[in-house]
């Protein structure tokens, strides 16, 4: 089994309304409270999902340590990424992590959706 998208995302009111929004949208949605979380469901997927939304701050395993991680396990390494953050400075973060985008917080949920829909169309 897996998912269009993975969001990773400690406030669970927030990832709730990602994941609601998402699947509204069409697409099938996982979420995970943390980077180990996240790490885990990962391994449990038959595949890997075409998009992780990932927020940086987060407890037991944060945004910076699941990029770390997960750059050691090729299949996931190509899984494009978009921050999901109130990082004061999340541009400069983004381009330092080499992922695909990134959303301030609190998050605009059209401008969301737009980056999903962006980042899954070839």
């Amino acid at each position: 089994m897996g998912c269009d998208v993975l969001v990773i995302e400690d406030d669970r009111d927030i990832r709730e309304v990602i994941v609601e929004l998402l699947q509204s949208e069409g697409y099938s949605v996982e979420g995970a409270e943390h980077g180990e979380e996240g790490l885990r469901k990962l391994a449990q997927m038959e595949r890997p999902p075409r998009l992780i939304l990932l927020d940086l701050m987060m407890p037991v395993m944060s945004g910076w340590q699941f990029l770390e991680a997960r750059r050691s396990v090729p299949p996931l390494s190509s899984v494009p990424v978009v921050l999901l953050s109130a990082y004061a400075n999340l541009s400069t973060a983004a381009a330092s992590l080499g992922v695909n985008g990134f959303l301030p917080k609190p998050i605009d949920l059209s401008e969301l959706v737009t980056s999903v829909e962006q980042s899954l169309t070839p």
